[in-house]
């Protein structure tokens, strides 16, 4: 046996030799070897050294890898990788070669491929098949395994005395650096150019996001004082409305209150509920009955108004302020000139003796200025509009138009000035 395998290693390494060099009897002799390789291991399994193990797996991985057996190499070259107790040269010639096995596969490792075996051949001493493998490695299209591959191809010549080729990949490798560094460079540039124009438009995005918000931020306001404004305007016009119409309701109410009006109606009421019960109509007269109760109710309402009416200025007619007052409406030659103090007291007079006229007027028309307020209050003391002209020192058209404008001021409508002093006379019990 020992003869057999002494025979085949040989065999083997010289077809390796083949394989390297392309002799023409490289085929024939892969198949022979494949033949008689096939028992190798085995017998190695259990008599030979660790070394021979790990060769006769390494050179079988060789003839599969050379016959294109892709499967049957790795499986060998991965069991030449197990074997234990060898040289690391060795192991690292197996891993050589499973990463040249694996370049047939996976072109673009060419360069570390190259570089590997080349630094394997190297520590092995075979400079022949490191240069060669070196220059495979520059060949490649990878700058940083052109500038490596130069580098150690300047030192190895270095170190054989070759100095002329020494000097041209010392060139080489600094004509690589010097791309290499100008490329990374432009790249750097360029990376920097790219960052600016992503910051700028980082920025620009930014500022347009501020602006749209603050465009939101904007309308939403807008929106909300919109809102706001449009229903401050419908509670305004609400009050209005029910304001305009307490007031109508009340002028009707005052219309309809005259005496001699109410007591035509409850004597014609008087006849028709006798004519009702002649013709035995009780339900009729019932009817009429209850309404001749309503008119005689507002008849004695009409009645409290006036004697109201004139308790209050049979009152003021007792105050200081009223001969002031009367006799500067009159124009009497002794009237004196009207002042705060006069005014203080009368608008006390009134809220006192007329339901608070002066606090509910404020509260009813928050707006009233303080002359239309002093016009309201001498209506309601039963001054006339000449009177009225005198003690506020104005002409009788600037009061009349005073009265005129106040009305639609606080009705929204526009009617004579008499509206107002019928408003004025019912004020505040009809309304407030």
């Amino acid at each position: 046996m020992k003869r057999i395998i002494n025979y085949i290693i040989p065999f083997v390494i010289l077809v390796t030799a083949f394989s390297c060099s392309g002799n023409v009897h490289y085929t024939p002799s892969m198949r022979k070897a494949e033949q008689i390789m096939d028992t190798l291991p085995d017998s190695y399994k259990n008599h030979g050294t660790p070394y021979q193990k790990l060769l006769s797996y390494y050179l079988l991985g060789r003839v599969y890898s050379d016959m294109d057996h892709t499967a049957n190499a790795i499986k060998y070259f991965n069991k030449a990788l197990d074997v234990k107790h060898v040289d690391s040269t060795d192991i690292y010639l197996a891993r050589t070669n499973n990463i040249w096995l694996k370049f047939h596969i996976l072109p673009e490792n060419s360069a570390t491929v190259y570089g590997t075996a080349a630094e394997i051949y190297q520590s092995l001493g075979n400079l022949d098949l490191s240069e060669y493998y070196y220059k495979k490695c520059y060949e490649g299209i990878n700058i940083y395994s052109k500038i490596h591959a130069a580098a150690l191809l300047k030192d190895l010549y270095a170190s054989q005395k070759s100095y002329r080729n020494a000097f041209i990949y010392s060139d080489s490798c600094q004509i690589y650096t010097d791309s290499l560094q100008k490329e990374t460079s432009i790249e750097n540039s360029n990376l920097i150019k790219s960052l600016r124009t992503e910051l700028s438009i980082e920025k620009e995005n930014s500022e347009l996001h501020i602006i749209i918000i603050e465009i939101l931020v904007f309308a939403i306001i807008f929106i909300a004082i919109v809102i706001f404004t449009m229903r401050k305007m419908y509670v305004s016009n609400q009050k209005m409305t029910q304001k305009v119409s307490k007031i109508e309701k009340a002028l009707k109410l005052h219309i309809r209150s005259s005496e001699d009006e109410i007591i035509k109606r409850i004597r014609e009421l008087n006849i028709q509920i006798g004519t009702a019960y002649k013709i035995n109509d009780e339900l009729k007269a019932k009817m009429l009955s209850m309404q001749k109760n309503k008119e005689e109710e507002l008849l004695e309402k009409s009645r409290n108004q006036k004697r109201f009416q004139k308790k209050l200025s049979e009152i003021f007619m007792l105050t200081e302020e009223y001969k002031i007052f009367n006799m500067k409406g009159n124009q009497d030659v002794k009237s004196k000139n009207i002042c705060n103090e006069n005014w203080t007291i009368t608008y006390k007079c009134l809220d006192q003796n007329c339901d608070l006229f002066v606090n509910k007027m404020y509260a009813f028309y928050p707006k009233i200025t303080q002359k239309e307020l002093q016009t309201c209050c001498l209506i309601k003391l039963g001054f006339n509009n000449v009177q009225i002209s005198n003690i506020l020192n104005q002409s009788q058209q600037a009061t009349t138009n005073l009265r005129t404008r106040l009305y639609k001021k606080i009705t929204g409508k526009t009617a004579s000035a008499d509206e107002l002093n019928k408003l004025i006379f019912i004020f505040p019990q009809g309304i407030v």
